[in-house]
């Protein structure tokens, strides 16, 4: 049995919103702005991405549980 899904996290703020989420192994954020996220894995290791304004995808990533820290809110996605 094949289960395809997503996860999401939508914070709505003023007129602004971001979004981050998973599709398989990539993190997408959707950003009113740009700015830099902040991706973390369990094992501790970080990296800084920048996104731009609209749709960012943030591919090659292994599977695993990730802490993605946009705008000051904090995310956790699994990828499969």
């Amino acid at each position: 049995m094949a289960v395809n899904a997503s996860s999401a996290v939508n914070d709505l703020y003023g007129d602004k919103s971001i979004c981050v989420y998973a599709s398989g192994r990539d993190i997408i954020v959707e950003s009113p702005d740009k700015q830099m996220v902040c991706i973390s894995d369990v094992t501790g290791r970080m990296r800084r991405v920048e996104v731009n304004t609209g749709r960012t995808v943030i591919s090659g990533n292994d599977s695993g549980i990730y802490i993605v820290i946009a705008d000051g809110k904090t995310s956790k996605l699994l990828l499969k």
